[in-house]
C-alpha cells in the first residue's frame, strides 16, 4: 500500500501526519508547478464531523488517483509513487490550499 504523508493538520484523513483517506485523488490538471497541484480527498474535520456518514472512516490508503497529466509519475490516472507527500503553505479551508509536494512535471 502506498504511504502518504499530510501535514495538512485540519484535514480529516490526517493521522500523525499519515494520510489515511482510502482512495487520494490528486488534482491539477495541466499543472506545470506544484502550487497548482491540490488533494481532492480533503474534507475538513468540521465537516467531518458534521456528515461522517458521508466521508466514511479513516483507514489505509489503497490508491493514490492522479488527474494531474503534467507529473512524471501519473501513470494511467494513478501515481505511480509508493510515498508521496501533501501539505500546505497556507492555512487550509478547503483542498484547493493543499498541495502535492512529490509533483515533478513531465519534461
Amino acid at each position: 500500500m502506498p504511504k502518504v504523508s499530510c501535514s495538512v493538520e485540519s484535514c480529516y484523513y490526517n493521522n500523525s501526519s499519515v494520510c489515511q483517506a482510502e482512495k487520494l485523488q490528486v488534482g491539477g490538471e495541466g499543472a506545470s508547478i506544484t502550487e497548482a497541484t491540490y488533494c481532492e480527498s480533503y474534507t475538513s474535520k468540521q465537516n467531518a464531523r458534521n456528515a461522517i456518514e458521508q466521508v466514511g472512516y479513516p483507514g489505509q490508503t489503497e490508491t493514490i488517483c492522479c488527474d494531474v497529466n503534467t507529473c512524471m509519475y501519473n501513470s494511467g490516472w494513478k501515481c505511480s509513487l509508493n510515498e508521496i507527500e501533501i501539505s500546505s503553505l497556507c492555512n487550509v479551508s478547503n483542498y484547493a490550499h493543499t498541495d502535492c509536494l512529490s509533483f515533478e512535471r513531465n519534461s
